[in-house]
């Protein structure tokens, strides 16, 4: 007997008030064993959903990993937002906390406490030929994508973004150029 013919013998045998227990039994041993299968899948989602997390980078996300200098920064409007995204920064191969997210890191690593735990929200993934980056600091930051434009240079644009529906803000259009990662 399936989990759905179960239910509906259960429903059934209440309909027509004819209490044979043997059919009621099996009836509850079909919906009990549907509860169990779903719970197992769920259980075994749970569990392989952490492993997806924390897989390695892929070879076409590797082609971004590596240290980059701001070679162009132009915000419009014109603003002093520019400090906060960094002259050097690594794409790194490291997992975020974020699924699918890997980390950024300005370079050379802060040796404040307050930068580095700032940094724990600056993220990067790979949309096709793409680089999404994020530079956040918790309720706001900026993001964009960045694309190759020659060899060793990437470009794009970053837009001021909030956790407001509106926000406002400044756009920066970014050119930075791979370099040597210091040791």
């Amino acid at each position: 007997m399936t989990g759905l013919e179960g239910i509906v013998s259960v429903i059934a045998c209440l309909h027509q008030s004819s209490w044979n227990s043997a059919e009621i039994r099996r009836g509850v041993l079909a919906v009990r064993n549907i509860g169990l299968v779903s719970l197992c899948i769920l259980v075994g989602l749970q569990c392989t959903g952490g492993y997806v997390y924390a897989q390695a980078p892929s070879q076409a996300q590797e082609s971004f990993v590596g240290c980059y200098e701001v070679v162009s920064l132009t915000w419009n409007p014109s603003t002093t937002e520019e400090s906060y995204i960094p002259q050097r920064f690594e794409l790194t191969d490291r997992p975020s906390r974020i699924k699918g997210e890997m980390e950024i890191r300005s370079v050379p690593k802060p040796v404040d406490d307050a930068a580095r735990f700032s940094q724990r929200l600056w993220l990067w993934r790979r949309n096709r030929n793409k680089a999404v980056v994020s530079f956040g600091w918790g309720l706001g930051g900026f993001a964009g994508t960045l694309k190759p434009s020659q060899a060793t240079e990437l470009v794009g644009t970053l837009k001021y973004f909030c956790d407001t529906i509106v926000c406002g803000g400044p756009s920066g259009r970014i050119r930075v150029r791979q370099v040597e990662c210091p040791q």
